[in-house]
């Protein structure tokens, strides 16, 4: 029984160490502003800076929701164009685990783009959001490693990225 046991534990420790899974959604963050790295759960962080800050907020009415009908009550708010610096989200995944992330143009008039890179810069999920509707997208993470999501030209609001 101490056998079975003892793989059992073994075995599951194993599985948690190849298995990067995780994710952040804005309705689990508190309101405020961002000016340095905030580290969240999971492997997640937050980059910002004082010049360059994030600010985690409440959208407007009617609430946005997602694909799968999740209303989301807090969003985050990348304030602009960003990059692996700052104005993102840097999170761990594995070769082949799926990443997905809801987000929003912060514009009424003009479609904007949110990219997924690698630590390299490699662009590896691009998700053109139209204005007044959450957009979804997903990819499989090339390799293990650390990647980053912002928007490629000004506001965008993030409201998840799962990874699993």
């Amino acid at each position: 029984m101490k056998k079975i046991l003892a793989v059992t534990a073994l075995v599951s420790l194993i599985a948690l160490s190849v298995c990067a899974e995780g994710y952040v959604n804005a309705n689990d963050l508190e309101k405020g502003t961002l000016t340095s790295e905030s580290a969240l759960e999971d492997g997640f962080k937050i980059l910002s800076t004082a010049e360059k800050p994030v600010v985690i907020d409440a959208p407007g009415d009617p609430l946005p929701k997602n694909a799968d009908g999740e209303q989301f009550n807090l969003r985050i708010n990348l304030k602009g164009k960003g990059n692996t610096e700052y104005r993102c989200v840097s999170f761990p995944a594995k070769a082949g685990e799926t990443i997905t992330v809801d987000c929003a143009t912060s514009s009424k008039t003009d479609t904007r783009t949110l990219v997924v890179v690698d630590a390299e810069g490699n662009n590896v999920l691009s998700i053109a959001a139209a204005p007044g509707n959450v957009a979804r997208g997903k990819a499989k993470a090339p390799k293990d490693g650390t990647y980053y999501a912002f928007s490629s030209e000004s506001g965008m609001y993030i409201y998840q990225i799962d990874v699993k």
